[in-house]
C-alpha cells in the first residue's frame, strides 16, 4: 500500500545506509518533496520513473500510456480479437 509517510520512513533508511543512487517512482499521495530535492542537491542521482518530479532536474522515466494502449488494441486486433 503507498503511503507518503511510508515513503518518507523508506527514504530515510535507503539513505542512511550508503548507496550510490535511487530509482524511484513517488507515492500517489506524495505533494510535496524536499526530502527529495535535498537528497539531489546533496549529490545523490534519482531516476524517477512512471509518477515524476517536474521541480527535480534529473533523469526521467515516462510511460507512454496512450501509445501502449494504442499499439496493444491493434495488436490484437490483427490477431482477430473482436471484443477487447
Amino acid at each position: 500500500m503507498e503511503s507518503a509517510d511510508r515513503e518518507l520512513i523508506n527514504l530515510e533508511y535507503l539513505t542512511s545506509s550508503f548507496i550510490d543512487g535511487l530509482i524511484i517512482s513517488v507515492s500517489t499521495e506524495t505533494k510535496n518533496f524536499p526530502y527529495l530535492k535535498q537528497l539531489h542537491e546533496r549529490g545523490l542521482p534519482i531516476v524517477f520513473v512512471d509518477r515524476v518530479m517536474d521541480d527535480i532536474e534529473t533523469h526521467k522515466v515516462i510511460a507512454d500510456n496512450y501509445k501502449g494502449a494504442y499499439k496493444a488494441t491493434k495488436y490484437l486486433l490483427n490477431k482477430g480479437y473482436k471484443r477487447i
